[in-house]
C-alpha cells in the first residue's frame, strides 16, 4: 500500500493507493471528509479500502482540523463557545476548498478523467453534500450518518451526480428524516435515471453506527463508487 502525506491546494491531504498514485487515479479518485474534531488519519482503514478497489484514496483535514488545526478552537468549540455557527462555517469552508484540491490533483496527474467521487462520516457527510455544488466534477457522492439540511434547498442543482445517502435511525446527533425529506425533494429531479439517487436507513443503529451496519454501509460506499465513478 502506498501513502503519501501532502498538501493539495489549502488543505493537507493522505493519498493511499494500492499502486502507484498515477495508476489508481486512472481508475477513480474519491475524496473522504473525516468527522468532526479529528482528522484524516482517523478513517485509514476506510481509505485503504477503496485503495484495495483500485482507487487512489485522498484522505483530507477539513478546515480547523488536523494540521490546519484552528488555534481558537476551544474559544470556539468549548463551554460558550457559539459551536453551531463555527461548525458550519468550516463545513462550508471545506466545501469551498473542493475546487482547489481537484485542481492541484488534475496539476499532479492525479485526475485524469476530470472526475471525482467524494465520501464524507458525520461532519464529512455535510461536506460531501455542499462539494457536489463547488464543482460538477464531483460525479459520485456517499454522504453518511449527515444531515444535507445546509443544501436541501438546492435540491434541483444536484442531477446528474449520483448520490447515495446512508443514515442511522436511532441517531441521537442527526436527525435522519433530514436525508429523507432531501432524496424526497431530488426524486422529481432523478425522475429519468432514478438509480442515480439511493437512501439507506440502518433503523438499530445510533451516530456511531453498530458494527455489522459500519461494515455493510461501507461496503455499499465501495460499490457505489465503482458503479458511477468512470
Amino acid at each position: 500500500m502506498h501513502t503519501q502525506v501532502c498538501t493539495l491546494g489549502p488543505a493537507p491531504a493522505l493519498l493511499v493507493s494500492q499502486d502507484r498514485p498515477e495508476t489508481a487515479a486512472a481508475k477513480g479518485t474519491v475524496l473522504l471528509f473525516h468527522g468532526f474534531s479529528v482528522d484524516c488519519s482517523v478513517n485509514q482503514r476506510e481509505l485503504e479500502s477503496l485503495a484495495a478497489r483500485g482507487f487512489l484514496a485522498v484522505g483530507i483535514d477539513n478546515a480547523g482540523h488536523g494540521r490546519r488545526r484552528d488555534p481558537d478552537w476551544e474559544a470556539k468549540f468549548g463551554p460558550g463557545g457559539d459551536w453551531m455557527r463555527h461548525f458550519l462555517q468550516l463545513v462550508r469552508q471545506t466545501a469551498a476548498e473542493v475546487p482547489d484540491i481537484l485542481d492541484a490533483l488534475a496539476g499532479r496527474d492525479l485526475l485524469p478523467k476530470e472526475k471525482a467521487g467524494v465520501t464524507g462520516i458525520s461532519m464529512g457527510g455535510l461536506i460531501s453534500y455542499a462539494a457536489m455544488l463547488h464543482d460538477s466534477r464531483v460525479v459520485s457522492a456517499t454522504p453518511m450518518i449527515a444531515t444535507p439540511k445546509d443544501v436541501a434547498d438546492q435540491a434541483n442543482r444536484f442531477f446528474p451526480a449520483a448520490i447515495l445517502s446512508q443514515t442511522a435511525g436511532l441517531d441521537e446527533v442527526v436527525d435522519y428524516r433530514d436525508a429523507a425529506d432531501f432524496h424526497a425533494a431530488l426524486a422529481p429531479h432523478y425522475a429519468d435515471q432514478p438509480e442515480r439517487e439511493k437512501l439507506i436507513n440502518y433503523p438499530d443503529s445510533p451516530h456511531t453506527m453498530r458494527e455489522n451496519d459500519w461494515h455493510d454501509a461501507w461496503a455499499k460506499v465501495l460499490a457505489w463508487h465503482e458503479r458511477f465513478l468512470p
